[in-house]
């Protein structure tokens, strides 16, 4: 037994945009800088690394003796560098075009900063689909690593995993390293001697290379591992067990494992990522379905190949917000790349808020927040925001009006711009799906709904959490406040702006906040129609209800907003409440950061009701905008904050979201028919 094991080790580092500041600089602190200080004292383990360009960027601006640090890594060769697409776009779901041109912009910069010649790429939250190794090829990439899942879905056997793969499409070929998911649940929660003790049985076995790559973060700046990697000494007891058992184990690059190991293949991968977001992208019931079928279907057990989850566009189906933006990115991608011959300097600027718009974290939801997270989603809608500005006003295109389906649902939109606002118009009732601010670039609209998740069934309330216990993230969690539960609403319809809606008359703030309320929804729309001053459509309240409502509405962009005109006609037996609801996007619900003034102020962290009024504003003090409401006649509010529960790292938590305005009149038990204006002007 004169061979080794070849123990490939990489690690990713990686910020999403749009992070908060002192979030990455607690994760650098934690995290990355001792982690690299470590792995520096113990020379004989190599390492590949992957440092994404968001993070990068902080790097250069914040932490620059991290930089020096990996380039005497690398420059000594126990370090190789990974490249990536600049801001972790996912290679099979971002536009091909500009998938390649960051991957090549982002080798380039690496090899600038840290120098070497990066041939591997960390493919961004191991999103894989058949066409994917045609693009690597073709951005000059050798290899990369995906989770032995991936071949597991494919059926092939757990023992033939150890060695690299070859993975083709139309001739191109890539090599890949599989990724250990057993030594990703070990370490570093396992003892030293666990880890050791299983690779030396994947050695007997015969299995010729094993590789171990996985976020940074897990050294530090997962809950409870800075203490159990640093204070306890985890890594470096690591470290040394790795250098002391070199009779029959050698650590080495990625780079290292591929050259010196022939690579098996082809194998030809379903569309998948890793174990765990396979299961995240399935609706709630069928992973609700998934667990209560036991731990013979877990990664473990008997039966764990035979439920490959869901790829990850399915992401895309099961949260249509998600879903809108990233089609709204890829139009504007296409625009900016069929005028790409014609650009000077100013298309080098505007792809690369384009990159910046496609980093992947507010596309999805599993164990961390994700699109949930207000500002990740702020920070990547912004890069869009100025992306398109910029474009409309090279093409000359500020003011514009496009009709088609964006975002492939079978429904078209009606997108209206001028130099100030843009505003995108379901032709389903002519409610804005989006409504943005050019500048400074703020979505308005940006608002996710409230929806059933696996974990809401699973809330248990304690005193603890598990902040301080060093645990796998996809360990049981707890709340990490008591009273969850009572945040646990569900949103009946999608949040937009001019959104009609009539509710039985004794419905009042409380269950309206709720969405516990009686609810008569208009079910038919006609086709809209252009017509000089704006687009028109009809509508009729659904069958079943006690009246009949018809709706005439026409809307119209304005200079700084939108102004809707309304003709309402009712025969109804009963009382009922007919409003208009608008749902913001606000920064924060505390006091001192947003309000409601009617004349009275309110803050916008409470459910309350307002005296009817002609005159509302809306203000967002850490956004800097307000918005201002005109309606004609007065119409009372009600106001209810939008709280979602879900994942983080550290447990089960709620997050504002932003607010929903219902501006509504009461209807008496006859025969009405009134007029109304509604309009909204941002400053």
């Amino acid at each position: 037994m004169n061979r080794r094991l070849i123990f490939a080790f990489g690690v990713h580092d990686h910020q999403p945009v749009g992070n908060l500041p002192e979030v990455i600089a607690g994760v650098h602190e934690r995290g990355y800088a001792p982690f690299l200080a470590t792995a520096k004292r113990h020379p004989d383990i190599k390492f590949s690394l992957h440092v994404s360009g968001a993070l990068l960027e902080w790097m250069l601006a914040e932490a620059i003796e991290t930089v020096e640090m990996i380039r005497d890594m690398v420059a000594s060769g126990q370090c190789e560098i990974m490249t990536g697409t600049y801001y972790e776009a996912l290679v099979p779901v971002a536009p091909e075009h500009d998938v390649k041109r960051s991957i090549a912009a982002y080798t380039g910069k690496l090899n600038e900063v840290l120098g070497g010649n990066a041939k591997g790429l960390w493919l961004a939250e191991r999103v894989y689909e058949p066409h994917v190794p045609r693009i690597l090829a073709d951005a000059n990439v050798d290899y990369t690593a995906l989770d032995d899942w991936h071949f597991r879905a494919a059926g092939i056997g757990r023992g033939e995993l150890g060695r690299p793969w070859l993975v083709e499409h139309q001739g191109a070929t890539v090599a890949v390293c599989p990724i250990s998911e057993r030594l990703r649940y070990l370490v570093p929660f396992a003892s030293v001697d666990e880890v050791i003790a299983h690779l030396r049985k994947l050695y007997r076995a015969g299995a010729q290379m094993v590789c171990l790559a996985d976020d940074g973060e897990k050294f530090g700046g997962w809950p409870g591992t800075y203490k159990r990697c640093y204070e306890d000494r985890w890594l470096d007891d690591f470290f040394a067990a790795l250098t002391g058992s070199g009779e029959w184990l050698h650590v080495a690059t990625l780079g290292e494992a591929v050259a010196a190991v022939p690579a098996a293949g082809p194998a030809y991968l379903p569309a998948t990522a890793y174990r765990e977001m396979t299961r995240w992208a399935l609706p709630t019931e069928s992973q609700l379905r998934l667990d209560d079928l036991g731990p013979a279907f877990g990664p473990d057990g008997v039966n764990g190949d035979l439920v490959t989850g869901a790829g990850f566009r399915s992401f895309f189906h099961k949260y249509p917000e998600v879903n809108f933006f990233h089609k709204r990115v890829q139009e504007v991608s296409r625009r900016v790349e069929d005028a790409r011959d014609r650009m000077g300097p100013e298309g080098e600027d505007i792809r690369r808020h384009l990159w910046r718009a496609e980093a992947n974290d507010a596309y999805w939801h599993g164990v961390f927040g994700g699109a949930y997270l207000p500002h990740l989603r702020r920070g990547i809608r912004g890069e869009l925001v100025r992306a398109e500005h910029m474009f409309d006003d090279y093409a000359g295109t500020l003011a514009s009006e496009q009709v088609g389906d964006l975002d492939a649902d079978g429904v078209a939109e009606i997108t209206l711009k001028n130099e100030n606002v843009v505003a995108v118009l379901s032709a389903e009732g002519l409610a804005a799906v989006e409504f943005t601010r050019r500048v400074p670039p703020t979505v308005l609209t940006d608002v996710i709904s409230r929806r059933p998740e696996p974990c809401h069934g699973k809330l248990k309330v304690g005193e603890n959490n598990r902040q301080n216990v060093a645990a796998t993230i996809h360990a049981p969690m707890t709340a990490r406040e008591p009273g969850l539960e009572s945040y646990l609403v569900y949103d009946r319809r999608p949040k937009r702006l001019f959104l009609e809606r009539v509710f039985d008359g004794r419905t009042d703030v409380a269950s309206y906040a709720r969405e516990a309320a009686t609810e008569f929804v208009v079910y038919s729309w006609g086709r809209p129609q252009r017509r000089a001053t704006g687009w028109r459509a009809a509508g009729r309240l659904g069958p079943g209800a006690p009246n009949q409502l018809d709706v005439d509405k026409e809307i119209m962009l304005t200079e700084r907003g939108l102004s809707s005109t309304y003709a309402f006609k009712s025969n109804s037996p009963e009382l009922s409440i007919l409003g208009i609801e608008f749902t913001l996007n606000i920064i924060s619900e505390l006091p001192d950061y947003s309000f409601v003034k009617t004349p009275k102020k309110y803050a916008c962290n409470g459910i309350f009701e307002a005296a009817a009024g002609t005159e509302f504003v809306v203000g967002d003090c850490l956004a800097e905008w307000e918005l201002v409401f005109a309606l004609e006649p007065a119409y009372a509010l009600w106001h209810a904050p939008i709280y979602t529960v879900n994942c983080s790292e550290t447990g089960y938590e709620k997050v504002y979201q932003g607010s929903s305005f219902f501006f509504w009149r009461r209807l008496a038990g006859r025969e009405n028919s009134f007029e109304s204006r509604v309009a909204i002007t941002v400053r």
